[in-house]
Parts: structure tokens; C-alpha cells; sequence
């Protein structure tokens, strides 16, 4: 992890993960899901860095479905079971 001179500073949280390498912000997302802060679904979105903006609304479009299962009806699930098989 990052190193700070000082032993005992307030330091932000951007200013933490701006001092991070990939590699230790990867192990910082790993961390907050095992620690229940954030689902391993949610982390998805930071694997890839390409996204463009019709990546970024789709994602959210995906993110809310999840979100929405369980209070979905047999017939929703149906067709989005349909459309998912016809690809």
C-alpha cells in the first residue's frame, strides 16, 4: 500500500486511492468486497477500462435488472430469459 511520512494523519480517501497502484487498488476492491462494503457484482465495471458512453448506460440498464429480480414477474423474467437465449 501506499507509504506516508507521517504516522498519524487524516488523509482522504481520494488522496489514498490517487497514491494506489493498480494493482493495490485491485487488492483494495477485493478487500471491500470481503468485507461486505460492496457486492462482486458491482467491481465487474472495474475490470475494464474501455467502456464507451452506450457501455456505461448499459451497464446501469444491467446493474438496475439485477437489482430488480426478485420483484420481477414470472412473465418479465420469461422474455428477458428469451431474449438472453435467442443470443
Amino acid at each position: 500500500m501506499p507509504t506516508f511520512v507521517s504516522e498519524e494523519i487524516y488523509i482522504e480517501p481520494g488522496e489514498f486511492v490517487d497514491a494506489c497502484s493498480s494493482r493495490e487498488i485491485k487488492s483494495l476492491i477485493d478487500c471491500l468486497i470481503e468485507d461486505g462494503h460492496i457486492g462482486s457484482s458491482e467491481s465487474i465495471h472495474t475490470n475494464n477500462t474501455n467502456y464507451n458512453f452506450l457501455d456505461e448506460i448499459w451497464y446501469e440498464y444491467c446493474q438496475k435488472l439485477m437489482s430488480l429480480r426478485l420483484r420481477m414477474s414470472n412473465e418479465d423474467e420469461d422474455i428477458i430469459k428469451r431474449i438472453v437465449d435467442k443470443y
